[in-house]
This record gives C-alpha cells, structure tokens and sequence, in this order.
C-alpha cells in the first residue's frame, strides 16, 4: 500500500510539473510576442538598426554563417558574433575550443566577434540585443546565460534552427521534442516534411506559429565556392563521435578504422588526404579512455607529418568538400549534404544492420545514391575502383536525389530567413 501511495504521489508529481511547465512555456511566449512588437514600435519612431547577437560554439557548427553575412551588408542590422563555452567536457576541453573558435571568426570578420568570458567569468548578454541566434540548443552543454530558457524568460526572441542537415537518423524525433525548443521564436526548417515533423513535437511553437519554412542555410555556400582546378585527386574522411554502443544514436566506427585511416596517406601516395574528425570525437576518445592525451596527439601529429595530408580540427568544410573527389565518413549530417558537390561519398556502417537500427526508413533514399562499406576492403575498393578509376556508377542516381532534395530556397535559403525577420519586424520597406 506504501508503494502504491508513493507511486501515486510521484506521477501526481510529474503531471503537475509538466503541467506548469506548459503554461510557463505559453506565458513566456506570450511576452517574447509582446518584446517583438516592442522592437517594432520603437523602430518606426526612431527607425534603429536592428541589434541581433550570433551565439556560436563551434566556428564548424554555425549554420547561419551567410545569414550573418548578409546581415552585416544590410543597413537594418547591426550584428555581433560572440563565442560561447562547451562546459560539458572538462575545463581544459572548454578553454582551448573558446579560443580557437574565437580566433577563428576574429581573423575573418574582425570587432563584431566577441568573447563569452570577460575578466570576472562569463557575460550575461540578456537584454543586449533585440534578436539572439543560438546555433547550440541544448542546456546542458553551455553556461546557464547562453541557455535558450534562461533567455527566454528574460524576454529574449530567440532565433534558431537544427545545427546539422537531417539526414533521418533515429535521433530526428528526439531532438524534435527537445524541451528547450519550446522557447524560441523562430524556428526554421527546411522543407514541408521537416516542418510537419516539428509541429507533431512542439505544440506551443505550432500554436504560436513559431516555424517556418526556409530551407537549409547550410548549404547555401555550395553553390557560391569556387571550385579550384587540381592534378591531384583529394579524398576527405570525417569520422563521427558517436561511437558509444551504451547510448542510442551509435553510427561512429572510428575506434574501428583508427589505425587504418593513418595507414591510407602511405598507401595512396598518389592522393592528397584531409582528416577532418567531428570537433569532439577526439575529446570522446580520451573521455573514453581509448586514448590517453598523449595518445590523442601522437596520432593527430603523425597525421600532419605526411606531406600530403591537411588535419582539420574546426573551422569551415564547406570549401574543402566542394574541391574533393571523394568523402569517407560515417557523420550522418554530412550524407545529404555531400550530394551537392556531385562527387561520390563512402559511408562506413558498424554492421549489416546499422541502416535498419540507425537511421528511419526516410533516409533510405540518401544511401541509395552512396558506396557502402563494413570493412576496410570495402575502403579500398571505394578509393581505387570510383575515385581513381573513376567508375562511378551512382552519379546519376546522385543528379536525380540532388534535385529532389533541393526544391527549397536553394542557394537563397538565407535570404530568405533575414526577409522573414525583417518582415516580422516590419522594416522589408524601409
């Protein structure tokens, strides 16, 4: 009887938070409404510029690079770049990518990129700016003032959209239903599916008509890099950090082809060679203690010894595969996303049944255009066979999915997201 009553008593408990959590969600964007139509006011008095604050983790995870861009050439926006910390991974781990994330984006757009932590730990920069972009929703990687609640409730319209293309992993609907998404004011999708999708999982952003429809501003700089003329083939490998079989989303295989990735350069002299791991999967590595940090920088460093290998461990990618010919990886984000270079791309699966237990049945349509491995021979037979022989018998079912998937905005999908703001906020005719 005690059980039962204490059983009881905890899922009362449970629908009561979750009902007041709901209607502290409706509230707050009740007044993130009311701030917008604040801003608006105030800029048909004095027409101000329109303050927006990009709060960027990773410089490699920042999908609203052009966006921010075309913002900086347009006179009602006065934009800020300001580098948030990963304290999720440890102090050091934090630190150093601030840094290098930070001096990154500096040297390339200058002042307007600023720094989360000041002289007495981080800044709060609630209040600051009339729009804040958040390429990282979740609360508990960052600190509490770059937390899309924390935000919120202080009358932040936030703006955000998914920091990886989708690619339909068994880990869409989750992070459909996220909490934290609940607060934010413009959520931007790719597509109608995409968008169906998002208002099933998040009904106070359908009820407040929060999502939109605007493409991928991802992938808006395909199609503007230049693509440079090479005598030599190049072949990019991207190992994903999720590798862990104790958790659900499990597609990496990089502690599976470590070793025979550092052996690739030497047996294909011929090939110039980028490895460009996902930014933590070498911190996952030491975390895990497949590495130690002696090791982890013994292998990286033998790596940058080879004459004709280039180690990515950040920054932008976009120009790197557009001037490839091939791309091994395992990064589920990058499957789609490599179809618009038109070269062909080997994913590598954990087993037979990684595509079945990994990804829904919407992403069969990607790999029907890729080269499959489950062992290395099958690597190699990718490198020889369709990168150095050419004999690439995908290219045109590739063509066909490319434009299928790019029916949306494409290359203008950024665009199309800072005309949706600025009509939002009334100054398109300004």
């Amino acid at each position: 009887m005690v059980r039962f009553i204490s059983s009881f008593a905890r899922h009362v408990l449970s629908r009561t938070y979750r009902f007041l959590l709901f209607f502290e969600k409706v509230y707050v964007q009740f007044q993130i409404s009311r701030k917008v139509d604040e801003c608006c006011d105030i800029r048909r008095l004095d027409h101000a510029k329109i303050k927006i604050g990009f709060f960027v983790v990773f410089d490699s995870v920042f999908s609203f690079r052009r966006v921010f861009e075309l913002m900086l050439k347009d006179g009602h926006f006065e934009p800020n770049i300001i580098v948030i910390p990963d304290v999720s991974r440890g102090e050091e781990h934090m630190k150093a990518c601030l840094e290098e994330s930070w001096m990154r984006l500096h040297d390339k757009y200058g002042e307007c990129v600023l720094s989360s932590m000041g002289g007495d730990g981080f800044i709060d920069f609630s209040g600051k700016y009339d729009l804040y972009y958040m390429a990282n929703v979740y609360k508990g990687m960052t600190h509490k003032y770059y937390q899309l609640p924390y935000l919120a409730r202080r009358q932040c319209p936030l703006i955000t959209s998914r920091y990886y293309t989708e690619a339909y992993t068994i880990y869409a609907p989750i992070f459909c239903r996220l909490s934290e998404l609940s607060y934010v004011w413009r959520f931007y999708v790719d597509d109608y599916d995409d968008w169906r999708m998002m208002r099933r999982q998040q009904y106070i952003l359908a009820m407040f008509n929060r999502i939109k429809i605007a493409g991928n501003p991802r992938l808006d700089d395909f199609a503007y890099v230049k693509r440079r003329c090479r005598n030599r083939k190049k072949i990019i490998i991207a190992p994903h950090q999720a590798f862990d079989s104790k958790e659900r989303l499990c597609i990496g295989t990089f502690p599976m082809y470590a070793d025979f990735f550092k052996d690739l350069p030497r047996m294909f002299p011929e090939v110039d060679w980028v490895f460009r791991p996902h930014p933590l999967l070498v911190q996952r590595m030491i975390n895990s203690n497949i590495w130690t940090a002696e090791d982890a920088k013994a292998y990286v460093g033998e790596l940058q010894a080879c004459s004709n290998v280039e180690v990515q461990m950040g920054g932008e990618y976009i120009e790197s595969f557009v001037n490839s010919d091939g791309l091994i990886q395992d990064c589920a984000s990058f499957l789609p996303e490599y179809y618009l270079t038109g070269k062909p791309q080997c994913y590598l699966f954990r087993g037979r049944d990684t595509e079945t237990r990994q990804f829904l049945p919407q992403a069969s349509k990607y790999f029907s255009g890729v080269y499959k491995a489950y062992c290395a021979e099958d690597i190699i037979h990718f490198i020889k066979e369709v990168v150095l022989n050419e004999r690439d018998n995908l290219a045109q079912k590739r063509a066909e999915l490319m434009e299928c998937k790019l029916a949306v905005n494409y290359p203008h999908a950024s665009e199309a997201i800072v005309a949706d703001i600025k009509k939002a906020l009334k100054c398109e005719g300004d």
